[in-house]
């Protein structure tokens, strides 16, 4: 396996997090909207990702050439982040770092700090 890595979100992720909206389950674990259709989803992710949210950050996660989530980065207060994240595939990513979970895994991590410099 490739590992994991961060990179910027591109418009060609906005189709595949869409089709990732339509499995109830995931939605339902990852805390997303159940009443969306493909195209809702679609709509949503294109404004995500070229009209991101002031002070916050997000990455998608990638391992193997593969789209398997994203993490974001939010706040605005210095120093003082909170860390979430996102993840379609648990096995892709999660199984790689030592845990274990279904698909549609998030967590929130608050305090991530650190030099804001």
């Amino acid at each position: 396996m490739d590992g994991l890595r961060l990179r910027t979100l591109e418009l060609a992720d906005g189709p595949v997090f869409a089709r990732w909206g339509l499995d109830r389950r995931f939605c339902e674990v990852a805390g997303w909207r159940l009443d969306r259709s493909l195209a809702g989803h679609e709509a949503h992710w294109r404004r995500v990702i070229v009209e991101p949210k002031v002070g916050q950050l997000r990455l998608a996660a990638v391992t193997g050439g593969e789209l398997v989530g994203y993490v974001d980065l939010a706040g605005s207060e210095v120093g003082r982040r909170e860390l979430g994240y996102v993840v379609e595939r648990v096995g892709a990513w999660v199984g790689e770092c030592g845990g274990s979970a279904g698909a549609g895994v998030r967590g929130r991590c608050a305090g991530v700090g650190g030099d804001s410099g």
